[in-house]
């Protein structure tokens, strides 16, 4: 048996806002926030992968959802079941996203905290986005996603700390300029949006403040995944 589901990729505020006023349809895209690291007693983290290489990316995959754990790889938008890992804890990427323009865009809020560690969580590292890594309790995965929506990622590699985001630029300045200096901070350009002057693709989070430093830059969004259960 299969889950069928729909993945909505998307940017929120400014950028949805624009889609929407100009009638694109067929993209929506949502966001994300933090930053910071601790570690917690019974895991040891390796040392961060700091190459700026975009061959070192590795992007989120989705580890958990619709009441299951799944393989992590779309097939014509469905995602195999598989069993619950054996691991007593596990290592996840933990997304929030925002609600509205009104939410911060680079932290988590404490209430989202508060919910990761209501389920026996410690974060590990906070993303400049309402998302976190995580150390969490692998029973306790299904009752987190129930109370908080947020969307539960694989860590597919621990020592990279990489965040699908959107960045939007100020005109003159050209999403096709743009992509040379996400490229230079590491990032893997997976899309250019010429209706919103945006492109989006991985970057390493450790990349993201000088990104949104840049005066060309109007904003980088976290991206994340809107699933909708079919069955």
């Amino acid at each position: 048996m299969r889950v069928k589901v729909t993945l909505i990729h998307g940017s929120w505020a400014p950028t949805f806002v624009r889609i929407a006023a100009r009638g694109t349809t067929g993209l929506l895209l949502l966001l994300c926030a933090c930053q910071g690291s601790t570690e917690p007693a019974g895991l040891r983290l390796p040392p961060p992968d700091l190459s700026l290489d975009p061959a070192a990316i590795r992007e989120p995959r989705l580890l958990y959802l619709c009441k299951s754990f799944v393989d992590s790889v779309v097939v014509n938008r469905q995602l195999r079941p598989i069993p619950p890992p054996n691991d007593t804890n596990i290592l996840a990427d933990v997304w929030f996203g925002r609600t509205g323009p009104e939410l911060p865009m680079d932290r988590m809020l404490d209430s989202q905290r508060q919910a990761i560690a209501r389920f026996g969580g410690r974060i590990v590292y906070s993303f400049h986005f309402p998302a976190a890594r995580v150390w969490i309790p692998t029973r306790n995965i299904p009752g987190f996603f129930a109370a908080t929506q947020a969307v539960i990622y694989w860590v597919r590699d621990p020592r990279r700390y990489d965040w699908t985001v959107g960045v939007g630029y100020r005109a003159p300045y050209s999403y096709t300029q743009g992509a040379a200096r996400f490229q230079e901070l590491g990032g893997r350009v997976d899309g250019l949006w010429n209706v919103i002057n945006a492109l989006g693709g991985v970057l390493p989070d450790r990349s993201v403040p000088a990104l949104r430093a840049d005066r060309n830059v109007e904003y980088v969004e976290g991206l994340g995944q809107i699933v909708f259960c079919n069955g």
